[in-house]
């Protein structure tokens, strides 16, 4: 059974993007009780109601020593408390944060590749073009991994990214742990900064 945490920016950024099918990659999705009240727009609040989500209260809320919104501290603390590794979270710090508690996050646009792979939607390209239209700026990095990921560069597009090799159908199917692989390179950098190496 496929089990998440998500945090409230990746579900509006899913709405957003008119792909709220992709939480058909999870069997279950659990928020803790401050994501439900950042939920106040009518198709993310009723979204949440039902399955495949469940409320949690959070126990204990982590000091997580960094100013990150109440839903995304909640989130994090939540997955601690549930030994649940795999969380939806786009905040740059928010993911390094669940990187230090052992988390393995999944940002919305990486969600995105693995909902793709499922075959549940067809193109990541046109769902970030909606998310763009309605107001979501994506970092261009994490884009053009998304898109690359995806076999979705356009020819003519001079990526920066065009020494990486496109993931093929017969490569593995990517999953939140696997993706999760993307962030060693957060995570040295947060082990780097923790110990004063600039």
């Amino acid at each position: 059974m496929k089990i998440s945490i998500f945090d409230t920016s990746a579900l509006i950024r899913l709405k957003n993007g008119d792909a709220l099918n992709c939480l058909q990659c999870f069997d279950k999705i659990y928020i803790p009780v401050a994501v439900q009240n950042e939920c106040l727009d009518p198709i993310s609040s009723q979204i949440i109601k039902k399955p495949p989500f469940e409320v949690h209260e959070v126990k204990t809320v982590l000091n997580l020593g960094v100013k990150l919104g109440l839903g995304e501290t909640e989130a994090i603390s939540l997955a601690v408390e549930l030994n649940i590794k795999d969380i939806v979270i786009d905040d740059k710090d928010a993911v390094k944060k669940a990187l230090q508690q052992g988390l393995e996050p999944v940002s919305s646009l990486q969600l995105l590749i693995i909902a793709k792979h499922d075959g549940i939607i067809d193109s990541v390209v046109k769902v970030t073009e909606t998310m763009k239209a309605n107001g979501e700026n994506l970092d261009e990095h994490g884009y053009l991994e998304a898109l690359n990921a995806a076999d979705e560069i356009p020819d003519h597009d001079p990526s920066p990214l065009e020494d990486m090799q496109p993931m093929t159908s017969d490569a593995p199917l990517p999953s939140p742990s696997v993706l999760s692989n993307q962030h060693e390179d957060q995570e040295e950098e947060t082990k780097k900064e923790e110990s004063g190496v600039l």
